[in-house]
């Protein structure tokens, strides 16, 4: 990335990473706009299949932890990169999900992720900045291990972010 690059406001670096299109947890496919994400929450992209019995399952932990955090403000947005096999599957998982998605026939851009993030496996769950740099691909095991309280979580993302 070039100088000019990194000096873009956060939704073009955004953008560049997830494409001009994002797909809403209403299932539409609506322009990529920053307003979709609150400014100062954490941005976590989350890597899953249905395919995968562990990722069903951390996908309900991390629904619960979605809805417990955002409750009262929103301090977290989640954009989901499916690693399905078709888009019917994809389709069906999607509509358990409360956030946003990488539209499935984003593959250019998903594969770009998965290397960039340096996912080996689902699920992965990354905190990234507001411009899209990675900060840790290892916000699954930091989930995992605080079950009993979320705000742990929050209180160690929001460190690694500063």
């Amino acid at each position: 990335m070039d100088e000019k690059e990194l000096q873009k406001p956060a939704e073009n670096n955004l953008k560049n990473l997830f494409g001009p299109s994002i797909l809403q947890n209403s299932q539409s496919l609506q322009p990529f706009d920053t307003q979709n994400l609150k400014p100062d929450s954490l941005k976590l992209v989350y890597f899953s299949a249905y395919w995968s019995v562990p990722c069903r399952a951390f996908t309900h932990l991390l629904e619960k932890f979605y809805k417990e955090i955002n409750q009262t403000s929103k301090m977290v947005d989640v954009l989901f990169v499916s690693l399905d096999h078709n888009k019917t599957i994809f389709e069906g998982y999607f509509k358990t999900m409360d956030w946003m998605a990488l539209p499935y026939e984003s593959q250019d851009e998903k594969s770009s992720l998965l290397k960039m993030f340096q996912i080996s496996g689902v699920p992965s769950l990354c905190l990234i900045t507001s411009s899209g740099k990675l900060v840790s691909n290892k916000c699954r095991e930091d989930l995992n291990n605080n079950k009993n309280n979320f705000m742990n979580c929050i209180e160690v993302w929001k460190s690694k972010s500063e």
